[in-house]
């Protein structure tokens, strides 16, 4: 609901449309953003405040829809650690 150049009601359809297929997967990886400095690539926002309110709709999606979510995983650390526990996760 953060982005401003998407209508509320537009926002509201996407949850609902993307809430029916968090059941089809079979894990669902939060990123944590901890840990990880951001990076100004041109496109990727570096406004820290924006950041956090983001982690914050994304967790409150997370929390909202758990139920329907077969597997879960926080994922944190370096990248390196981070992609040793998705491949842990995706391969056990």
């Amino acid at each position: 609901n953060l982005a401003q150049s998407i209508n509320i009601i537009d926002k509201e359809s996407f949850e609902n449309y993307a809430s029916n297929f968090i059941s089809e997967y079979d894990y669902l990886f939060y990123i944590s953003p901890c840990g990880v400095e951001l990076e100004d690539n041109g496109i990727r926002s570096v406004d820290y405040e924006y950041r956090i309110a983001i982690d914050q709709e994304i967790t409150r999606l997370i929390s909202k829809y758990k139920y329907k979510i077969k597997g879960f995983e926080y994922i944190t650390g370096s990248v390196e650690e981070r992609i040793k526990q998705v491949l842990e996760t995706i391969n056990s």
